[in-house]
């Protein structure tokens, strides 16, 4: 579970719903009790022997009239914001943990993202 994570909601329980490492595929249900439930999706695609391609995908359905309220605020800027702060905070990471997997590029991330409201 996390706490005071993004988008007013308080808490949120991760589970893994899909899971190919062979692919850099991973899917999570982000489930916000009272408000929301999602499908966070992470595909990673190799640009090179130095660059990743992040695709995140976002997917929520309210679960109450404050979800809804905040699944009408994510959006297209407010997410641009969301996603460049998670950017910068993994950037930051990967600098501080010296990590130099092929598959991490080391010159930040390139987000090909995309927004849906409902599961």
């Amino acid at each position: 579970m996390t706490r005071s994570h993004d988008h007013g909601a308080t808490d949120a329980i991760w589970i893994v719903k899909a899971y190919d490492p062979a692919s850099y595929f991973v899917q999570f249900y982000k489930i916000e009790p009272e408000y929301k439930v999602g499908v966070v999706t992470l595909q990673c695609i190799e640009l090179g022997p130095a660059k990743t391609k992040v695709q995140v995908t976002y997917k929520y359905q309210a679960l109450s009239t404050t979800g809804e309220e905040l699944i009408a605020g994510f959006s297209e800027k407010a997410y641009e914001e969301f996603i460049g702060e998670w950017q910068r905070l993994l950037t930051n990471y990967i600098f501080i943990n010296k990590i130099t997997s092929p598959q991490i590029m080391k010159e930040g991330f390139f987000i090909n993202d995309t927004v849906s409201n409902f599961l």
